[in-house]
């Protein structure tokens, strides 16, 4: 039982660790100040998102990640959420 609660826990901290990440490289590509201003729930082009940012953007999470990403992601997925 413990361990699973440790599972869960951990990953929890995994999801609100990445989130985090997530919020901050969006105001590297985003025309906006602060994360008070991303609308989670609005497309990112709609907030000013560009299709040469938002393939920068897939590129930049990639590399960090170390992981592969859809070259459409952004595009089929289009809001934080």
């Amino acid at each position: 039982r413990e361990t699973n609660h440790l599972i869960v826990l951990e990953s929890s901290q995994t999801i609100e660790n990445l989130s985090i990440y997530l919020k901050n490289k969006l105001l590297e590509y985003l025309p906006i100040d602060s994360l008070g201003e991303l609308e989670e729930n609005i497309s990112l082009f709609d907030q000013g998102l560009t299709s040469l940012k938002a393939t920068e953007l897939q590129h930049s999470l990639a590399n960090d990640l170390k992981i592969n990403l859809n070259s459409t992601l952004l595009f089929n997925s289009p809001t934080y959420n």
